[in-house]
């Protein structure tokens, strides 16, 4: 292992195709280039970039969901892809203060990095990971809450993080055999962060963009009170409306210097010259052309997102501009700020069009609009459904002409911008009407897919993912009666929702929703329908046999914790007690007799006295004596005395023996009054 005192600034050599021994510094950018070619270290890993995001997805095909896919392109977003260079750099002292929160030990265990929109937060925190990684210094558990990679639900990143810990754990574990809601998946995470990584290792999570989550609200229920002494947890957050960092702490109950709490400013003229160094051949030559670099300083204002799009614009543009004076006169004919940029950029595009610029205008900025006003990434059928004139074949050439400033091709990843920022921009600059004729398109959609859902029996069409995520929030922000929400209380909605998510989180969180706003209203009928929805979904645990349990764990198709984790979940003591005494004999002897201690307190708890008799029954060969103390008091309670007196004669034998015979003999005097009467 590399040593993790080492001096901060020292650079982490690693072999690639650049040369041996190409330099990897805490201002340096980690691309696909700069870590390229192979090099096993002592653990072993290929330090690949690629292998290193693939280390960050070990364990998620193990899902019924594929996280893993997403969460690949978020990281590959901000790493490149076969070669490809992203801008990155300037980010000497944030990177710096990183390293020393990690190394410190009397640092907080949580550090909280809290910033606006565009100022580079996710690529900092994908940097740096991969540096760690680099450097051996820590296992590391990346999860984006990304809206644009759909990683920002509430089970998406329990059931990541749940993987990931059990991954590093060697824990066995699956959610293919046995589903876990979101709330379960938090629980087993929870369970899994209070307790150290096996051989020493140190472990760092990265949760990137709690402002994204959609359908859960970020609190103190995420974390553990105190992580192990090896472990530590960095998210970032960005500043919206009246939550500002102070805002995020308190969110978080992060009080009195239990966080470590990051800030981050524009890049420095220095900075926006580091990004060109970074960048390699040919850009790199520009880094010390004062003229080159003090303009793009004065267009971008030092903003990280303007700085990204103005250098992957020219480096586009490299072929045609022949000198410095060249690019200074082309990045002249911009004015500062993103409007400023996309005035120019629009210039560039009407050239390239030529007379076909009119119809293709149109056509993108209408692309524009509907994806600043969606709130999630649009696959190729969603836009064609909200935009009908787009056939295929003009969506394809819009497309190839947006470059970078749009991801995906609309089959394997949906359409949407490449950073947030852009659809706020395009949003803000819509009108208060207009905005309310596309906000009715996208629920006239929702009403449309979820009429579909309730009249096709024969489940001939998939609905749109989109739709299903978002058509609460569309119905929102649209101010729709609260008839447009009652109608989702039904068990279409809840099948198309555990289709898409494996799960049925989303269902529940929809009529939440319902039924708040019928609590608000006063309509009792409708109240009393969510709650049935609700109570008939958190009971289908209860309807998992025993033995299934047993049989799970047994094969492996489930951890024992897992197991342990959906059982406490299920409001049946009945049913809590028969799979704990089921369980705790396939789990570690240091843990069977709190397992067997959960199994008692729920068998006492059973209201049918015949049910409680047969619990303390089953349970009675697997007690330890201080166990066998509280079981004979519950077993004194049940009235039923015939009850009483098998349930003593099956706890009398486990029993030392001067006491088996004090019980046998009070079970004998029971049954005699037994015949008495």
């Amino acid at each position: 292992m590399v040593d993790n005192k080492q001096p901060v600034g020292g650079a982490i050599e690693i072999g690639g195709d650049v040369g041996a021994g190409a330099a990897i510094g805490p201002g340096a950018s980690v691309n696909a280039e700069n870590i390229a070619g192979r090099d096993v270290n002592k653990a072993g890993r290929d330090l690949t970039i690629q292998n290193i995001v693939n280390l960050y997805i070990q364990g998620l095909h193990k899902l019924p969901v594929d996280y893993g896919s997403g969460i690949r392109n978020f990281l590959r977003e901000y790493t490149g892809i076969g070669g490809e260079r992203v801008p990155f750099g300037g980010r000497e002292e944030e990177l710096a203060k990183l390293d020393d929160w990690w190394q410190n030990e009397q640092s907080p265990a949580y550090a909280l990095l809290v910033a606006e929109a565009g100022r580079g937060k996710s690529a900092l925190l994908v940097q740096w990971a991969a540096q760690m990684t680099a450097r051996e210094w820590a296992e590391v558990i990346f999860i984006p809450i990304s809206i644009r990679f759909q990683t920002n639900s509430q089970t998406a990143v329990f059931a990541t993080l749940a993987a990931r810990l059990s991954e590093l754990h060697g824990e066995s574990f699956s959610d293919k055999s046995i589903q876990m809601s979101a709330e379960e998946y938090g629980l087993l995470s929870r369970g899994l962060l209070e307790k150290p990584l096996p051989d020493g290792k140190r472990l760092l999570i990265i949760l990137d963009g709690l402002d994204e989550a959609s359908g859960w609200q970020p609190g103190p229920h995420l974390f553990p009170p105190r992580l192990p002494p090896d472990i530590k947890l960095i998210t970032s957050a960005r500043v919206h409306g009246r939550t500002d960092k102070q805002g995020w702490l308190n969110q978080l109950h992060w009080h009195k210097g239990r966080a470590y709490d990051l800030t981050l400013p524009f890049l420095s003229r220095q900075g926006v010259a580091d990004v060109l160094v970074q960048m390699g051949n040919p850009l790199d030559a520009l880094a010390t052309e004062l003229d080159v670099v003090s303009t793009l300083y004065r267009l971008s204002e030092g903003d990280p997102l303007l700085v990204r799009l103005y250098v992957e614009q020219l480096l586009a543009q490299m072929a045609r501009l022949q000198s410095n004076q060249e690019i200074v006169a082309w990045l002249e004919t911009a004015e500062p700020g993103l409007g400023g940029y996309f005035e120019g950029w629009w210039r560039d595009q009407r050239q390239l069009w030529g007379k076909e610029s009119p119809l293709r205008e149109q056509a993108t900025q209408a692309f524009f609009t509907l994806l600043s006003v969606a709130l999630g990434p649009l696959n190729q059928a969603d836009v064609q459904a909200l935009l009908p004139t787009l056939n295929t074949w003009i969506l394809e050439e819009i497309v190839e002409s947006l470059g970078r400033l749009v991801i995906g091709d609309g089959r394997e990843q949906a359409f949407t911008f490449n950073h947030p920022r852009l659809g706020y921009y395009f949003y803000g600059r819509l009108g208060d009407g207009e905005k309310r004729i596309w906000e009715q398109r996208f629920v006239a959609y929702g009403e449309q897919t979820l009429n579909t859902l309730r009249t096709d029996k024969k489940q001939e069409t998939t609905p749109s993912a989109y739709v299903i995520r978002h058509y609460t929030a569309h119905l929102n922000r649209a101010q729709a009666a609260d008839s447009a929400f009652d109608v989702l209380v039904c068990q279409e909605w809840a099948e198309a929702w555990n289709a898409l998510e494996g799960t049925y989180a989303g269902f529940l969180a929809d009529i939440g929703q319902v039924r708040e706003k019928a609590t608000a209203r006063h309509d009792l009928e409708m109240v009393i329908w969510c709650d049935l929805c609700r109570s008939s979904i958190t009971t289908l645990s209860s309807n998992i046999p025993p033995n299934l349990f047993v049989q799970a764990v047994t094969h492996d198709l489930i951890s024992p914790r897992q197991a342990l984790v959906i059982v406490r979940q299920t409001a049946s003591p009945e049913h809590q007690s028969k799979v704990l005494t089921l369980l705790a004999p396939q789990l570690p002897a240091k843990q069977q007799a709190a397992v067997l201690a959960e199994a008692l307190a729920a068998a006492s708890q059973i209201g049918a006295e015949g049910a409680r008799a047969n619990a303390l029954r089953a349970l009675a060969p697997h007690l330890p004596l201080r166990l066998l103390t509280k079981a004979l008091t519950a077993a004194r309670q049940i009235g039923n005395k015939r009850l009483r007196v098998n349930t003593l004669r099956a706890l009398a034998p486990y029993l030392p023996a001067e006491q088996e015979a004090a019980v046998l003999a009070e079970a004998l005097i029971a049954a005699r009054q037994i015949g008495a009467e």
